[in-house]
């Protein structure tokens, strides 16, 4: 399931963060689920990502992108599409 939202924290140290979903669900995620390859995603940018239970039976979020332009929204059949205005 995809899940939309803005990276809430992300501490390079440790190389973990957050994703707050549009819903209000908090999703953790490892730098190494940063879809570039970077390992580094900037505080406070739109993202999205891939629902998944992680290693200790927690939700997470893997394949985490940044969402550049304005897609925005996620459709009923799961694809990012322009926000509605």
């Amino acid at each position: 399931m995809r899940v939309v939202g803005s990276i809430e924290s992300f501490e390079d140290r440790r190389g973990d963060g957050v994703l707050l979903s549009d819903g209000g669900d908090r999703f953790y995620f490892h730098c190494v689920s940063i879809a570039d390859g970077t390992r580094h995603i900037e505080t406070g940018v739109r993202a999205h990502g891939e629902r998944r239970v992680g290693h200790v039976g927690r939700d997470e979020v893997v394949a985490v992108t940044e969402i550049k332009g304005k897609y925005l929204r996620v459709t009923e059949q799961g694809e990012l599409a322009p926000n509605r205005e």
